[in-house]
């Protein structure tokens, strides 16, 4: 598998990805594998941040969301499932409804992020 040490390049980044692709969802991980995945997640994390930065001062909450959402391969129906109402995820990705304080910690709860993040 690929070493745990800092990650150099993009390849070692594009392998790192494809290692994680593979284990990062499983459940039947023991202790170690799962400590491997986590660091190896977390280097990858520094690589990306260091090499692609996201101006996410910049960003304005819903961006943020809609990042989260592609990063995190989900849909405006899994969006609606986590907020409860469909309908509210819909007008909340097209921008005529924003995110409620109720709904920014249910948010930050589910991508590890402060709720201030989506207000």
């Amino acid at each position: 598998m690929f070493p745990l040490r800092p990650i150099r390049n993009q390849a070692e980044c594009r392998e790192a990805t494809r290692i994680l692709d593979q284990y990062f969802h499983r459940d039947d991980l023991d202790q170690g594998a799962t400590d491997y995945v986590r660091t190896l997640a977390i280097l990858v994390d520094e690589f990306d941040r260091a090499n692609n930065p996201v101006e996410e001062l910049n960003r304005s909450p819903l961006q943020r969301l809609k990042f989260l959402l592609d990063e995190n391969a989900m849909t405006t129906a899994d969006l609606g499932r986590l907020l409860g109402n469909s309908g509210l995820a819909s007008q909340i990705l097209a921008g005529r409804r924003q995110i409620s304080k109720t709904h920014a910690k249910v948010l930050g709860k589910r991508f590890g992020l402060d709720a201030g993040t989506f207000i």
